[in-house]
């Protein structure tokens, strides 16, 4: 577990991101609405090997797509990425508090 001086804040909002977003668009056209459905979009499905987040850019149809959605599912990785970020949330906020205590 990646264990940070609650005073150095800013990595939190990062290390939070990571395991609360599902999916990571890039699109050819970004001012395009719905531009992540487009199939030259590159699509990245955050999964969870381990301690390790993988994301691997990928575009095409379904056929490119679905081995990704459906590892996400098998990996559990939103639940366990929430989990996770509820115990990191946590655990800044406790040392906050252990930190303000001893001032």
């Amino acid at each position: 577990m990646l264990l940070l001086d609650p005073s150095y804040h800013p990595a939190f909002e990062h290390i939070l991101n990571a395991l609360t977003t599902p999916v990571i668009s890039i699109c050819e056209h970004p001012e395009q609405p719905g531009c992540a459905n487009d199939l030259k979009t590159f699509n990245a499905w955050v999964v969870r090997d381990g301690d390790s987040l993988l994301l691997s850019p990928v575009r095409g149809n379904f056929k490119v797509k679905d081995p990704w959605r459906e590892r996400v599912m098998v990996t559990r990785t939103p639940r366990r990425n929430l989990e996770a970020a509820r115990r990191i949330a946590q655990e800044w906020l406790e040392s906050g508090r252990a930190k303000r205590e001893h001032i």
